[in-house]
């Protein structure tokens, strides 16, 4: 479908205007519009809205130049490119009529060959630019609705967490800061059964709405215990979640994971882990320990054979369970946090806020490119 020039002609003499008509007569394209009362050719543009608006500077009653100032000064024709159509020729009204915001400027009658290149020109120019204009504004109205779906869906996976937990022998908190882009880090615990908590921190590749919502629906099913595993048993309970949570039956979606159940009673630590980073524990004495394996992604591979650990773990002890992009950070020089600043400031032992300020001072800036998500138990 070709563009439709919409021309609005203001000029007190018909003759001008009927000679226009006779040349633009077998311009199928476009549509002149003749005004002959410069004193309505302000509300006949706004009603109109003409892809350019060609306009004498002589006329009775109201000045050619005026009147291109209530153009311009108007927001429905502030933008609609303007030609003057004018016998005069001085160079420093030209000048002037410029200086106001004319487009072009061209002295009456022009050649029908020249007067079609320009009016074609100038108002190909307008539609184009009200095009990107329109296509800006989707875009923008677009990402405001995808901003509002991401901020209610990064609300929804909050209420999911469960509350910081503190007894006589345990205390467990968390950081969950979901990035502006909303990655697909999530975390919870339970207790199994007396003294047997078992925990985790999972996380999505990927961004957006659909990464967080599958690291919901791990962390219910997980909640539910109806995965048909023993959870008491990191091993067996990723192979379970690995063969319900295929990639190719859920949208192409795997994540890494970090699982552990700690028996307060034997003082031990059961884990295992799916190719997410590896847990630091920090000992009673100081003694650092990091906790990870090489098995894959949960989701990737059929079938895939998970393995688990156990270690002791004394009152004192601090276990740090965390999330690629709580370390994982560019500073503004391009240069990536430095891991002995990383463990540093997690293992500091005050409150984890601390550390989500250490991040963004590692960043450079308040927002984070990914999740920072770190959970955090300590032995009494």
């Amino acid at each position: 479908m070709k563009r439709r020039h919409v021309i609005l002609l203001v000029d007190d003499q018909p003759i001008i205007g009927e000679t226009l008509r006779s040349t633009l007569r077998d311009a199928e394209d476009i549509d002149l519009h003749l005004c002959l009362d410069p004193a309505q050719a302000l509300s006949m543009a706004i009603a109109l809205r003409p892809t350019l608006i060609l306009q004498d500077l002589v006329m009775p009653e109201v000045d050619g130049l005026l009147l291109l100032r209530f153009y311009r000064a108007h927001p429905a024709t502030r933008q609609i490119p303007l030609m003057i159509l004018s016998s005069r020729e001085e160079p420093a009204t030209k000048e002037q009529a410029f200086q106001l915001g004319a487009s072009d400027y061209i002295v009456k009658l022009p050649h029908p060959t020249e007067l079609l290149a320009r009016l074609r020109h100038h108002s190909t120019s307008y539609l184009a630019q009200q095009e990107r204009d329109l296509a800006f504004a989707q875009l923008e109205e677009a990402r405001a609705e995808l901003a509002d779906e991401v901020a209610q869906a990064g609300q929804y996976a909050r209420r999911l967490l469960p509350p910081p937990m503190e007894t006589d022998g345990l205390i467990v908190d968390y950081l969950y800061e979901p990035s502006l882009d909303l990655g697909g880090d999530m975390l919870g615990y339970q207790w199994l059964s007396p003294g047997i908590l078992s925990f985790y921190l999972l996380d999505v590749v990927g961004h957006g709405v659909g990464a967080s919502l599958h690291g919901v629906t791990v962390t219910t099913v997980l909640r539910s215990r109806l995965l048909g595993a023993d959870l008491a048993q990191p091993a067996e309970t990723l192979a379970a979640l690995n063969r319900t949570f295929l990639a190719e039956q859920h949208g192409g979606r795997y994540f890494t994971l970090w699982y552990g159940v700690l028996d307060q009673h034997r003082r031990a630590l059961t884990y295992a882990s799916a190719a997410h980073p590896g847990a630091l524990l920090l000992g009673p004495e100081g003694e650092l320990s990091e906790l990870g394996s090489g098995d894959t992604m949960i989701g990737l591979v059929p079938d895939a054979l998970f393995h688990q650990r156990t270690v002791a773990i004394h009152p004192g002890s601090a276990l740090h369970v965390f999330s690629d992009g709580a370390y994982e950070i560019e500073g503004s020089d391009g240069k990536l946090w430095p891991t002995a600043s990383f463990e540093a400031a997690l293992l500091q032992g005050g409150p984890l806020d601390d550390f989500l300020a250490a991040c963004r001072r590692a960043r450079g800036g308040p927002r984070l490119d990914d999740d920072c998500t770190v959970l955090r138990l300590r032995l009494r």
